[in-house]
């Protein structure tokens, strides 16, 4: 016999901000990717503290700065979206603790990667949602985002 599997309100509601969120364009996940790293701020590190210091994320890192702000652009654009480049390759085989340290190491660092501005009429909905979360749930958020990049 088949079990009926009611989702909660809130698994509706994550779920349906999951979808909203990777229905936006890449530049618009990215500036709301850095708003939640600028949120969440050193949570995030505490969350994956040994992948902070991963040498294949620096790696990728110091590559990524060895580009031109726009080819840099370029290259987080087609992580996010998984053009089959050199970049996206690299991330995709990250497990996803290095995947949030990876996002983490950018969003914080002082090397000028570029930010995204926002259309907040698109992102309000996301944010509100993620307004709504307690850390965790917001973690969660960021855990399920960076994961499908580059798939």
């Amino acid at each position: 016999m088949a079990t009926l599997h009611l989702q909660t309100g809130f698994e509706q509601t994550f779920e349906q901000t999951i979808a909203q969120f990777r229905a936006m364009t890449a530049e618009s996940q990215l500036g709301i990717l850095w708003l939640i790293y600028d949120r969440l701020g050193h949570a995030i590190a505490s969350a994956t503290p040994v992948a902070k210091f991963s040498q294949v994320v620096h790696s990728l890192i110091r590559q990524l700065h060895q580009l031109s702000r726009h080819e840099r652009f370029q290259a987080l654009r087609d992580i996010v979206v998984g053009s089959p480049t050199r970049f996206s390759e690299a991330y995709t085989g990250l497990d996803t603790n290095m995947k949030l340290a990876f996002w983490y190491c950018l969003a914080h660092d002082p090397g000028g990667t570029p930010r995204y501005p926002l259309p907040l009429l698109e992102a309000d909905p996301i944010l509100q949602a993620l307004d709504s979360m307690d850390l965790n749930q917001q973690i969660y958020f960021l855990r399920r985002a960076v994961e499908s990049f580059g798939l």
